[in-house]
């Protein structure tokens, strides 16, 4: 069993530390139950004010629920004399929501989301990742590590923000286990599946697929958001990108897909091989299906239900791999759409006829202020930012 006593015990070190105006490391945490992101989390939260802020709700939760390790661990954190502790305030509180945190990491069963939902974790900057059975962890973006499941069996390796799944032919079981990687706002990931093919996800996507694909049958995984694909040529098994409104069907190809909630549009890019777009709703007909080829793009109006094919610039739909923004000729709102996620910000416009322009802009290594900038010089308004994180278009 995870011992809490143990950690508590560690955390107010560190902390003692902190106040002390020292650096912690590793080697301040010799726990052999922690894991090197475990400690790298331990570390960043306790020095980080914002994550403590970020992570209050979550705590709130955890404090409904108690259990017998909590009270006894509330116990070991009562001061027995007025030394023991020489917490402020902000301290304290990251002290008691990390040691929260833990116990949720380690003993709560219960599943945070449904499997039926997709996880956009929009109001958080930690790349999620949920089991089969419920259980969700953060990812960090650095280092590298194992990725194991519950029974001990390591299934891949997170290197930076890239996790790579073991090369696998075919799952050995008929049973289908599933992850869910849910990306926020401001962040981009990339993951390679047990077959090879390689995502890389844009801001507020997520993505489930399979841990190992079935030996026969189709490939499928259920996107939301937005990610580009480099599929592995399987001709015996094709691989199908399921959305909310239309599925892509390939063999082996490179493309973009775009399908976000908040957006009437769901559009695919190709920039090599061949797909067929179907409605989610339909069986896969290869006369009735859109077939595209490179360069062009399959755009599907959800209120009309209509599937357009369009010659375009792949670039411009893959800047963002990149770290890029291009606009070519999007409304306003549309941009702010973007922006929102690339940023992690939210913006409300205000202003009735600023939101029915249309702007072509590219930008790359602005900031969100820089970018709003360039647009007041074609069409001059005013904005008011909130708390660095909400930003009000005036009228």
């Amino acid at each position: 069993m995870f011992e809490f006593n143990k950690i508590a015990k560690i955390i107010n070190r560190l902390v003692d530390k902190i106040l002390k105006g020292d650096q912690v490391n590793y080697d301040d945490l010799d726990s052999e139950q922690l894991s090197d992101h475990d400690k790298q989390y331990i570390i960043n939260s306790l020095q980080d004010t914002e994550a403590v802020n970020r992570r209050n709700d979550a705590i709130e939760g955890f404090n409904r629920s108690k259990t017998e390790d909590w009270k006894k661990l509330q116990s070991t954190l009562t001061p027995r004399d007025s030394g023991m502790f020489k917490l402020n305030s902000i301290l304290k509180i990251a002290a008691v929501l990390l040691i929260g945190v833990f116990i949720g990491y380690y003993t709560l069963e219960t599943t945070f989301f449904n499997t039926d939902t997709p996880i956009v974790a929009t109001n958080t900057d930690s790349v999620l990742l949920e089991f089969n059975h419920g259980m969700v962890k953060t990812l960090s973006t650095s280092g590298i590590t194992d990725l194991t499941l519950a029974d001990g069996q390591t299934v891949g390796t997170r290197q930076g923000n890239l996790l790579k799944y073991e090369r696998t032919s075919s799952s050995a079981t008929p049973d289908l286990v599933y992850h869910q990687i849910s990306v926020p706002y401001g962040k981009t990931f990339k993951i390679e599946l047990s077959d090879g093919t390689f995502v890389h996800m844009n801001s507020g996507s997520s993505l489930r697929y399979p841990v190992h694909f079935a030996s026969n049958g189709n490939r499928i995984v259920e996107l939301h958001g937005e990610a580009y694909f480099e599929v592995s040529k399987d001709v015996n098994r094709p691989f199908i990108v399921q959305t909310n409104e239309i599925n892509v069907r390939v063999l082996g190809t490179k493309f973009v897909m775009n399908s976000f909630d908040d957006s009437s549009i769901a559009r695919t890019v190709l920039l090599e091989g061949s797909v067929a777009l179907y409605k989610k709703d339909s069986v896969y007909d290869a006369k009735t299906s859109a077939l595209l080829s490179p360069g062009q793009m399959g755009e599907l109006d959800k209120n009309k239900g209509q599937i357009i094919l369009k010659e375009v610039d792949p670039h411009i739909y893959t800047d963002w791999l990149e770290g890029k923004l291009i606009f070519s000729h999007k409304s306003f709102p549309e941009i702010l759409l973007s922006l929102e996620r690339h940023f992690n910000v939210t913006i409300e416009n205000r202003n009735i006829q600023l939101g029915k322009q249309v702007f072509t802009a590219s930008f790359e290594g602005e900031s969100v202020d820089e970018i709003l900038n360039v647009f007041r010089r074609n069409f001059p308004f005013e904005y008011t930012k909130i708390n660095n994180n909400k930003i009000i278009i005036n009228p």
